[in-house]
């Protein structure tokens, strides 16, 4: 006689709706003495775990309208962009973008209000009567006067706002908020790069200069003071450029091969260099990618392949002769 688990093995493998499906059910039912339809376990469908969300890091913005914090013993000043003579009013009221809340809404300078955003303002509100004026490019407003202030920063004219509304077109980054505690950090913080810079040019041999003069600013033809005094007028212009690429080799291997592409000892055609005297081909690239003859060139050479180990040796040789 057949036990349970063998009759509940055969009615899983039978159609559920079939007679002899119903017959094993009738069996396992009477073995067991239980009541009510036996059915083939079926497995369980397996439950996939979400994975937690992270959490969106919300960026604030520094100079939202209603969170700025601003001091009440401070004098603000907003300065114009352009530099003007006279006067430029600045409207009472004004349909601006709401960037925090994505969308265009009315502004009102009022005497008593916060809020810049006329909907949110009370309903006794006292509206400013004289309008927000600059003076030969210049804004000075009491941090005590916090409506104002508000309203500047929500106005579209405000240099810090990414979107604006797009009949204020015309206002866009009209004016900024002067902080001169950041100017100065700012200032600082380039004094120690120069710093730096110079300190780069100090410390290098002239022949790295002169390659990387003639590399990376297209400076040729110098005298040895000349490439001094240009290595630090740059390092001043452009700090950067030295601390962190002033000791890079492909700079060599682009002055060198300048020197033999304006001899002519080599040239290029089309995307194909050769030797001018012999003809013989060096390297082929493809010059509707944007890129320039030096800079393909360079990077092969530094890559290092046998042939262009082979070229190397030859253009030593050449620029041995000059």
């Amino acid at each position: 006689m057949e036990t349970v688990e063998e009759l509940k093995e055969k009615l899983a493998e039978v159609h559920h709706a079939s007679k002899e499906a119903k017959e094993l059910k009738a069996k396992i039912k009477e073995l067991e003495g239980g009541e009510g339809e036996v059915s083939a376990e079926e497995p369980k469908p397996e439950v996939k775990k979400e994975k937690p969300k992270k959490e969106e890091t919300v960026v604030k913005n520094p100079y939202s309208p209603l969170d700025f914090e601003i001091d009440p013993n401070r004098t603000y000043e907003f300065h114009l962009r352009k530099k003007r003579i006279g006067r430029k009013n600045v409207p009472r009221t004004a349909l601006v973008w709401d960037e925090e809340e994505g969308r265009i809404r009315e502004i009102r300078y009022t005497k008593t209000e916060a809020t810049p955003y006329k909907e949110d303002q009370d309903e006794n509100a006292i509206p400013a009567t004289i309008a927000p004026v600059f003076r030969d490019g210049k804004l000075k407003v009491q941090g005590s006067n916090e409506p104002l202030i508000r309203f500047m920063l929500a106005y579209d004219g405000f240099d810090k706002k990414k979107r604006i509304h797009d009949r204020n077109k015309h206002e866009k980054a009209l004016y900024t908020l002067y902080e001169p505690e950041k100017e100065q950090k700012a200032l600082r913080t380039r004094g120690e790069v120069i710093s730096k810079a110079t300190k780069a040019v100090e410390e290098a041999d002239v022949e790295k200069l002169k390659n990387f003069l003639s590399s990376r600013f297209g400076k040729k033809g110098l005298t040895e003071d000349g490439v001094v005094g240009e290595s630090y007028d740059l390092a001043r212009k452009y700090p950067l450029d030295f601390i962190r690429d002033l000791n890079n080799p492909i700079h060599k291997i682009k002055a060198e091969l300048s020197t033999l592409l304006d001899s002519g000892v080599l040239s290029e055609r089309s995307g194909t260099v050769v030797w001018t005297e012999s003809g013989s081909k060096v390297f082929t690239f493809d010059p509707t990618k944007g890129k320039t003859v030096l800079d393909v060139l360079s990077k092969w050479v530094l890559a290092g392949s046998p042939q262009a180990k082979e070229f190397k040796e030859v253009m030593y040789s050449k620029l041995a002769e000059d």
